[in-house]
């Protein structure tokens, strides 16, 4: 049996400014892994919102790893950014309290073994969330696409961020 407690949201808006990190049981978070990063504009939320803690972005793109590192890293130090696999994370077993896949899922190839490298990832009483259809506000949408523009590669033109 498994002491994996799992988090699904839909149309979070933006979910890390409005985490209740008290019911969502993730007050002490020390170690959260980015699954599927991209940009880590969602990491850099969580290094603010568990500003002692270490974030790893993980991404199967070296360029997205390359933008994390140049982009995120400077002005956050606990941003850590690696290049994963299909479904391997290149860190330790139980080295996470929380993980995070936002709209993630469309893109696994397996989400069986994706899943049982979080299981492998996560520490006793760790966290999963699984975000889906993020929702943003307008205003939300224009920082997003400030932030990304100019800075995708040409094949993700057409993905909303883009936009």
């Amino acid at each position: 049996k498994s002491n994996l407690k799992g988090l699904m949201i839909r149309n979070a808006v933006p979910f890390a400014a409005g985490l209740d990190q008290e019911k969502a049981g993730l007050e002490n978070v020390s170690t959260v892994i980015d699954i599927g990063a991209g940009t880590g504009f969602f990491s850099r939320e969580f290094a603010k919102l568990y500003a002692i803690a270490t974030v790893f972005t993980a991404d199967i793109s070296s360029f997205m790893v390359k933008y994390i590192k140049d982009n995120i890293t400077p002005e956050y130090p606990n941003v850590i950014a690696l290049q994963m696999s299909d479904a391997h994370v290149p860190l330790d077993d139980g080295n996470a309290n929380l993980i995070i896949m936002i709209d993630l899922h469309h893109e696994i190839k397996d989400p069986y073994a994706m899943l049982k490298e979080c299981f492998r990832l996560l520490r006793p009483g760790g966290r999963i969330a699984i975000i889906a259809g993020i929702a943003f506000s307008d205003r939300d949408s224009v920082r997003v696409r400030e932030q990304h523009a100019g800075h995708l590669p040409a094949s993700m033109n057409d993905h909303p961020l883009a936009a």
